[in-house]
């Protein structure tokens, strides 16, 4: 059995996208994971990994698997990032101005900028993020969506912010909303 890990809605959203059978884990008692200290949640995620009792574990979660990437962490089971297919799709598509609307931690790694060799422009999603675990964001979008113009593509980096995807793209039309979800299904549908 494949297990799914996150902090909350992400992984229900990621979960429910996936083409095969998985088990949930949906770890409430640390959400949200990106504002914690680091070495905290590296200790948490690793204690976390270890009562999971899946060979295989996708990590459906942009701040843990930047944990991985930063701390150069390795297991014994398999254990499957968001971050590596992402890096792999930037790379092919090579879009001119990116935006990647993450947690305040994920920011604070800047995984994304060390793969990609590269400055990236990210924006501090934590509220937003925080707003759709509860299914009250609309409000938060609505004051922060002009922040968000001007980018001819947008990294959904936290999958939380899959249960918002459609409503990003129809408010910034001509901008490319990167959605983790949809790398992962091809990512696994390749492979």
């Amino acid at each position: 059995m494949i297990s799914i890990l996150d902090s909350g809605m992400g992984g229900v959203y990621f979960k429910r996208a996936m083409p095969f059978d998985s088990h949930l884990v949906i770890d409430k008692k640390a959400f949200p994971y990106g504002n914690k200290d680091l070495l905290w949640l590296k200790k948490h995620f690793i204690d976390l990994l270890d009562e999971i009792k899946s060979e295989t574990v996708i990590v459906a979660c942009n701040t843990l698997s930047s944990l991985i990437f930063y701390y150069q962490l390795s297991f014994e089971k398999q254990v499957v990032d968001v971050i590596t297919p992402t890096i792999f799709y930037l790379r092919k598509n090579q879009y001119h101005h990116l935006l990647i609307m993450a947690t305040a931690n994920t920011i604070k790694m800047d995984i994304y900028g060390k793969l990609l060799h590269k400055k990236m422009d990210y924006y501090d999603a934590s509220e937003l993020i925080d707003s759709i675990e509860s299914q009250n964001y609309q409000h938060i979008l609505n004051r922060e969506i002009d922040k968000l113009k001007g980018y001819d593509a947008i990294l959904l980096g936290c999958t939380h912010l899959i249960g918002i995807k459609e409503l990003l793209r129809f408010n910034l039309v001509g901008c490319h909303i990167i959605s983790q979800d949809e790398i992962m299904l091809d990512y696994f549908s390749a492979n």
